[in-house]
């Protein structure tokens, strides 16, 4: 079943190809909701949590923990949100930096994915690439 957004932009920000069936690449994805990463900026340590949401009946965003067993009905293309929000972790505690959302379409292409990155809304230091990263990392 494919699960598109309707208001998905026609204008991207990155196309990549990902020489992984679509299976792990969704698999990939959808294992880093509510996972984090670490990254230092400057003198700053930064905590990256990633929230993933799936297309539901083409107009909803949907966290991917919402909708049990919907991966297996996956088929050829699907339109996910992600949000990489960025948190300052200091000695004094933690504070907010950052929401970057991103829309991510995966469209399978026999036994590889292509995949288009849009940048929702302004705010944020991530870019589209820095998804990309995160998703390659995935899957290894």
């Amino acid at each position: 079943m494919r699960r598109v957004y309707h208001l998905f932009p026609h204008k991207i920000d990155l196309d990549f190809i990902i020489e992984r069936p679509f299976s792990d690449v969704t698999t990939a994805l959808i294992g880093m909701h509510h996972d984090h990463a670490t990254d230092r900026i400057g003198e700053e340590l930064i905590k990256i949590e990633f929230l993933v949401s799936v297309a539901d009946e083409k107009t909803h965003l949907v966290p991917v923990d919402k909708i049990p067993g919907f991966q297996e009905s996956l088929t050829e293309e699907a339109d996910f949100q992600v949000s990489l929000n960025e948190t300052t972790l200091a000695g004094e505690g933690r504070r907010a930096r950052a929401d970057n959302v991103f829309l991510l379409k995966i469209r399978e292409e026999g036994m590889t994915c292509q995949c288009f990155a849009a940048r929702s809304g302004g705010a944020g230091t991530l870019d589209a690439f820095d998804l990309k990263t995160f998703l390659t990392g995935a899957l290894s």
